[in-house]
């Protein structure tokens, strides 16, 4: 992990597969619950994959100042 210049940790950035995978493993009320388990489906079988989600859905490195 890396600091930032007051010394508080920065956590590492995440890709956007992952960001939905959080989002809808957290789905709010209102939500259809057996489309979102099916969906958290195809995405933990991405996650799995050997070579990560990347191999899927290209992301680029998030921008970093």
């Amino acid at each position: 992990m890396a600091l930032d210049k007051h010394g508080f940790t920065i956590k590492e950035p995440i890709s956007d597969d992952e960001l939905i995978y959080i989002c809808l493993n957290n789905a709010p009320c209102g939500t259809d619950r057996k489309h979102v388990i099916e969906l958290l489906k195809v995405y933990t079988a991405i996650r799995n994959r050997p070579t990560g989600p990347y191999h899927l859905y290209p992301q680029p490195k998030p921008w970093q100042p």
